[in-house]
């Protein structure tokens, strides 16, 4: 027992600095950029805490104490990552967002290839060069913006200079959780604000500069190519076939072909990823092979063809980290050596969060990330268990080992930002992928054909159509299957530690063989982690209230044991993307179905969108006529009821009231006041009361009279507006606890112990 310490170290050393040295230096200098918000020190001290650091590092080495050497590698690595972090932070900061909310003439260079959206406006990235406010002449200015042309006239493309006059609007960025990480977005891609214009005579090109040159020709490549396919491809599977190859074209493909590749689990392969990297140097790798090349020559010639390829697919952040972390992973599987490839993909990270830290919140980032690891990780191990299945043929068994070691890291991150769990992702990688892969490399050797020997060229488009033809069916088929995928939302917490907990325990495992003590930690690491997860269970709270931010709209989950019920206020100002902001916190909390849908609709004139797109079994509406403003329900089969002052009580003894504007909502000596443009004082209790509501457009939400009538123990703010300050300070002055969602995010409130309480 007395060697017990020495021995310990002596294994863990071996794990951690000698074989996967790389891949720990990577998540290390990750954990840094992560724990940067809760980390502040001023830039010259870390400079100078990292310089002694570093001189540490080397002392230690010197004197060959390894384990002093890795403790102060960890500390490095960390501080380089909050350093480096830290860096972007204020290199944004730089950017003139000042800007914003300012009327002008703004000049600027696109970016990328400008996308036509769903809603029929163009939208493209412009790097500003000027900005002129009349009479003054134009000034010089840093920072790209998203340009969005609501009425389409010139053609621009990457390097077009374009003028546009109008005004920048801030961004403003709604904070929901179980979602794609868009502020981490904007501000790596330098974006400090929007301009829309909404006449022709706003937005003018004026002319075709050398900017971004690789770009332009990438582009004018792949439309180039795209016409040479044309006349011997079907119309409608053309731009899956040009998403295959190069990524892109997302807003050409049938919503219903994405769809289905979701649910399957394989929408990876729908943008070039390393999966696509990989497969192209394969095929490369064992072409010089069968060409009895030399080994430095095939290597030299598959590094440049896949950069070449890269190249064509535009250069674009995903396809650089594609690229990187492709060769680097599969260059470690060629030469049969585990560690080197898991180092390379170590390295691969390092390089490119080093470059852009913000890539640690990217779901892609991750995705790849998590995806090249689990493969490298559990590939092996997987495939031994299912050599092991008698009658299985080994291609299947290697495909269902790939397909499986792929979603063992990577699982948590889907849940989080998709909510769903793909059930048919095994047999979509056996039967589809293989075929898109046959796909892809047929697609980029037909491009070759067609000029070398025309015939030959059109009987591979010709044969690659009908392969995709079958893919997408099969596909579809499986997506169409029951239970194709598993509605469970977000893993909370205590899911998350204890799923990883589980894989590191199975990568300790030699070590936890060995020795008792740690046996003995780890068991007691997953008892407290079970025991949190029961008692959360166990005190779970009497009622819910999840408040999600919607902009300028007001909305509310009141979850009680018995049911669901879904409030929304709207106005003519809400954000077009609202829908998916319901659908994407509603599936985050596994919320899939409701009882009731509550729709105030009296700050509404326009038609729009309907708001909630889950299954619900009521519609109950105040404040005008839903169908005039969202005709979909003149067709649907779902309950719709007007309300104008009546009161409504459900099995479970919650009632529901309304003056046809305001809502009461009581149940079991609780209350919640939904806020409308008309107060609605009910019977003096002196239950505990949730206020929730908003500013009616420009007017005041509350008054003094709702505040010292209805008497709220907690309240929550929505749909921040100038007029809002004054409701808030209201609220305050009467000793309310307020969360203003504009501040806050997404929040929740519970009712526990006789008492509202915000989580």
């Amino acid at each position: 027992m007395r060697n017990f310490p020495r021995k310990l170290l002596y294994e863990w050393d071996s794990f951690l600095s000698m074989k996967y040295i790389c891949l720990w230096a990577g998540l290390f200098l990750c954990i840094g950029v992560l724990a940067s918000p809760y980390i502040i020190v001023p830039f010259s001290y870390s400079a100078v805490i990292l310089f002694l650091l570093f001189l540490d590092i080397l002392w230690w080495a010197w004197k060959n104490k390894k384990n002093a050497v890795i403790i102060a590698s960890v500390l490095f690595l960390c501080l380089a990552g909050v350093m480096r972090m830290n860096m972007a932070e204020e290199q944004y900061r730089q950017l003139p967002r000042y800007l914003c909310d300012t009327q002008g003439v703004f000049t600027g260079i696109v970016m990328e290839e400008p996308v036509r959206t769903e809603y029929g406006y163009i939208r493209c990235k412009v790097a500003l060069e000027t900005v002129q406010y009349a009479p003054a002449e134009p000034t010089s200015v840093e920072g790209n913006v998203w340009v969005y042309d609501l009425s389409p006239k010139d053609h621009y493309t990457i390097g077009s200079r374009v003028q546009m006059k109008g005004k920048m609007k801030a961004l403003h960025i709604l904070r929901n959780r179980g979602k794609i990480d868009l502020e981490s977005r904007y501000k790596s891609d330098g974006i400090i604000g929007k301009i829309y214009t909404e006449k022709r005579e706003n937005i003018h090109f004026i002319e075709q500069t050398n900017d971004y040159y690789i770009g332009q020709k990438a582009l004018a490549i792949r439309n180039f190519i795209e016409e040479k396919y044309k006349p011997y491809m079907n119309q409608e599977r053309l731009p899956l076939l040009m998403t295959l190859l190069f990524g892109g074209h997302y807003q050409d493909i049938s919503s219903q072909i994405i769809d289905d590749f979701s649910v399957t689990g394989i929408i990876h392969i729908l943008s070039v990823s390393g999966s696509h990297m990989a497969l192209l140097f394969s095929f490369l790798y064992l072409l010089g092979r069968w060409l009895r090349l030399p080994e430095k020559v095939t290597a030299f010639s598959v590094v440049t063809l896949v950069l070449c390829y890269a190249g064509i697919s535009g250069f674009v952040p995903p396809v650089l980290r594609a690229s990187l972390m492709g060769i680097l992973t599969v260059g470690g599987l060629f030469f049969k050596r585990e560690g080197y490839a898991l180092n390379a993909l170590g390295v691969a990270a390092m390089a490119m969060i080093l470059g852009n830290p913000y890539l640690v919140y990217d779901v892609s980032f991750q995705l790849s990330f998590g995806a090249s690891a689990g493969i490298l990780i559990f590939y092996t191990p997987l495939l031994k268990i299912f050599h092991k299945i008698q009658k299985l043929p080994s291609w299947i068994a290697e495909a269902v080992a790939v397909a499986c070691s792929a979603q063992i890291l990577t699982v948590p991150l889907v849940l989080y930002n998709f909510h769903v769990f793909p059930t048919w992702f095994v047999p979509a990688n056996i039967i589809v992928t293989p075929i898109l892969e046959q796909v892809i490399i047929g697609g980029l050797a037909s491009v070759f054909l067609l000029f070398l020997f025309l015939p030959l060229g059109i009987g591979m488009v010709s044969a690659i159509d009908v392969m995709l033809q079958i893919a997408v069916t099969f596909n579809g088929w499986m997506a169409h299957a029951p239970y194709a995928s598993l509605h469970i939302g977000g893993l909370s917490l205590w899911g998350l530690c204890l799923y990883y907990e589980m894989i590191i325990l199975y990568l300790l495992r030699n070590v936890i063989r060995k020795y008792k003590m740690p046996m003995m930690i780890s068991s007691f690491i997953v008892a407290m982690t079970l025991f949190g997860a029961g008692y959360s269970w166990w005190n779970k709270a009497d009622m819910s209230v999840l408040i999600p931010d919607l902009g300028r709209e007001q909305g509310a989950v009141i979850v009680s044991k018995k049911h669901k019920i879904i409030y929304d206020k709207g106005d003519d100002f809400s954000v077009l993307t609202l829908p998916y902001e319901w659908q994407s916190f509603l599936a985050y909390r596994g919320i899939f179905t409701a009882d009731i849908l509550l729709l105030n609709i009296e700050n509404m004139t326009k038609e729009r969108a309907f708001p909630v797109n889950i299954p619900v079994k009521e519609i109950w509406v105040v404040g005008g006529d839903p169908y005039t403003i969202f005709p979909q329900l003149k067709s649907s089969q779902i309950p719709v009821r007007i309300l104008r002052g009546e009161t409504i009580e459900l099995t479970d003894g919650t009632t529901v009231s309304t003056n046809g504007s305001s809502f009461h909502v009581t149940q079991n000596g609780k209350q919640i006041y939904l806020s409308g443009a008309k107060s609605f004082y009910q019977k003096s209790t002196d239950m505990p009361l949730l206020w929730i509501g908003g500013s009616n457009g420009y007017h005041r939400g509350v008054t003094f009279q709702d505040v010292n009538h209805l008497k709220p123990q907690c309240a929550v703010y929505q749909g921040y507006t100038p007029a809002g300050a004054g409701d808030i300070e209201e609220l305050k002055m009467a000793g309310v606890d307020v969360a203003v969602i504009d501040d806050t995010g997404m929040t929740d409130v519970t009712f526990r112990d006789g008492l509202w309480q915000r989580e």
